[in-house]
């Protein structure tokens, strides 16, 4: 049998491919994949890899660009839209939850180092599984899915700290454990003054002078320059690889760079994240699960019971109606990634030893392998205690509340639909408004934020955050109705992009009169399309057809006739 480094990642690698593909076909998080052929190919299984050093370094650097991804989007847009969640509900979630445990490990007899590491662990959710459950159940656009993403953005932030915090508690006594806090604070200030100032004045014009070269293999190497450097540099001032990361990520998500960045680094992420969740894996021993079976299972639910009860009363102590307060503690109640982080750099600096540090690996992969079932139940406990669809001014006020930035669709017919698919793909805050309750009920039952209400009701548009969207969108098809609207969100807001469904050119000039910025004749563009799409099929040259819709165009609307002159619209 093959030994040494490149054997060892040939079989980490091979182990992965065919075991998340597996996973991947029943439905299951590649998470659990990756932990899964970890444990198979690892000591406690085939025994094909024994975990070493260099094993553990490389799955380091999976939290490192993590971290990155992290902060690339944690901007100040993001954060400010929604910082009443996450700097409310995130921080109390944290506090209580890892209150409640460091007590209780502390009652336990163990050390307050200890305990506070192990309690901040746990109150930690997995922003790998709840995101690809939201996802999966279509949910990132809703209450629950916006709400879930507050609080892990906190909890993103948060890790940060403790990373710094491990180390520094490891070497300090316990009766120093709030001057261990406050050194960890400030190295920590430190290190982000030092990053940000190098970002603010270099990093934007050597992304300049990169981009300008117009190489993708030169900007990917600068961007695996930027996040290795920012990580060696706070490991050598005595602080966390995944510090210096996240502020990294942070400096990129204020520029114009953020989406390729985002793009480059992914392949790296993923893969790497997966190494770490695989020697995670290594480290797992199911056969503790198989001897303290009661044990592992006993404490997994109290874990399960007592942080989704904290999460439950925080979500509807901050408005959530008692279904999606359901949903959402059934969601965030697992133990998270970087709870196999916490708990390795713990064992490793002598404070946790083994036994305990197994059991803490096998309850954390049980609170996420059982994530995607609480979930599903989760939903359906959301319909059952809140099927009413008609929801009062208020209510809606607390549904729409933390929504910033976000953009407004009237109508969720065929039309609005469609939109509201786009929009979801493109992670664009949006929020749905419709009179028909069959058209409600299907939007809600598929996850999206589709509510009812009269939109042509100026307190239900305002109900949705109207003077905070940055556009509304107009799907009826009903031309008196329309055309009303666009007075109407016109006449609320001013400067709001409105743009409208029309029928022909006839209603675009009405529409656009009424205040629309862009008014689509459907009719027409479909007449368009079916036109240049059988020249096309027929032989007409591409720059003919683009040519002929130009010239169609200009001559009936009246909007793109001045965009093409170059004429700012009215």
């Amino acid at each position: 049998m093959p030994h040494g480094g490149l054997a060892d990642v040939i079989y980490l690698l091979g182990a992965a491919i065919v075991v998340v593909t597996c996973f991947k076909k029943l439905n299951l998080s590649p998470v659990l994949g990756y932990l899964f052929a970890g444990t198979a190919i690892g000591p406690y299984g085939l025994k094909l890899v024994e975990y070493t050093e260099t094993t553990g370094y490389i799955a380091e650097f999976g939290i490192v660009f993590l971290l990155f991804s992290i902060g690339l989007e944690l901007n100040l847009d993001r954060l400010k839209a929604m910082q009443r969640y996450v700097f409310g509900l995130g921080f109390l979630q944290v506090l209580l939850t890892s209150g409640l445990f460091i007590f209780i490990c502390h009652f336990l007899g163990l050390g307050l180092s200890l305990s506070i590491i192990i309690g901040s662990a746990l109150s930690l959710s997995s922003t790998a599984v709840v995101m690809k459950v939201l996802d999966e159940q279509g949910d990132e656009m809703t209450k629950v899915g916006r709400t879930s993403l507050s609080v892990l953005i906190f909890q993103d932030i948060i890790v940060v700290f403790l990373l710094v915090l491990v180390p520094l508690l490891a070497a300090g006594d316990t009766d120093r454990v709030f001057m261990t806090l406050g050194q960890a604070g400030v190295r920590a200030a430190v290190a982000l003054a030092i990053i940000t100032l190098i970002g603010k004045f270099l990093l934007r014009p050597m992304f300049q002078i990169i981009g300008r070269a117009k190489s993708e293999e030169l900007f990917s190497a600068t961007t695996l320059v930027v996040v290795l450097g920012s990580a060696f540099a706070t490991e050598h001032y005595g602080l966390s690889l995944a510090l210096g990361a996240f502020l990294a990520g942070l400096m990129i998500s204020e520029t114009e760079f953020r989406l390729q960045v985002e793009a480059d680094i992914t392949p790296y992420k993923s893969l790497l994240l997966g190494l770490f969740f695989m020697s995670v894996g290594m480290l797992l021993d199911v056969g503790l699960l198989y001897d303290k079976a009661f044990h592992i299972l006993g404490i997994t639910f109290m874990i399960l019971l007592m942080k989704g009860l904290i999460i439950f009363l925080l979500a509807r102590t901050f408005g959530l109606k008692q279904g999606k307060a359901v949903h959402t503690a059934l969601i965030m109640s697992q133990v998270g990634e970087f709870g196999f982080i916490l708990f390795g750099m713990a064992n490793r600096q002598g404070m946790l030893e083994t036994t305990l540090y197994q059991e803490l690996l096998v309850i954390t992969a049980l609170t996420m392998a059982l994530t995607p079932i609480m979930a599903a139940f989760g939903k359906r406990m959301a319909r059952r205690l809140n099927p009413n669809i008609k929801l009062s001014t208020n209510e809606l006020l607390q549904e729409a509340n933390d929504l910033h930035n976000h953009i407004i669709i009237l109508g969720y017919g065929r039309v609005g639909r469609v939109i509201a698919k786009v929009l979801t793909a493109q992670d664009e805050q949006h929020i749905v408004i419709d009179s028909d309750s069959t058209n409600v009920r299907e939007g809600r039952k598929n996850g999206k934020p589709v509510l009812f209400g009269d939109a042509t009701k100026k307190d239900i548009l305002n109900a949705v955050g109207l003077k905070r969207a940055k556009a509304v969108i107009i799907t009826m098809n009903d031309r008196r109705i329309s055309s009303r609207l666009a007075a109407i969100v016109s006449e609320e807001v001013p400067g709001t992009p409105i743009v409208a469904r029309g029928w022909d050119t006839e209603h675009v000039k009405q529409l656009e009169k009424a205040g629309a910025k862009l008014a689509i004749a459907e009719a027409y563009e479909l007449g368009l399309v079916m036109a240049s799409s059988t020249l096309n099929i027929t032989g007409t040259e591409e720059s003919e057809l683009d040519r002929v819709l130009r010239t169609f165009r200009n001559d009936d609307y009246a909007l793109l006739k001045a965009l093409s002159a170059g004429k700012k619209p009215a």
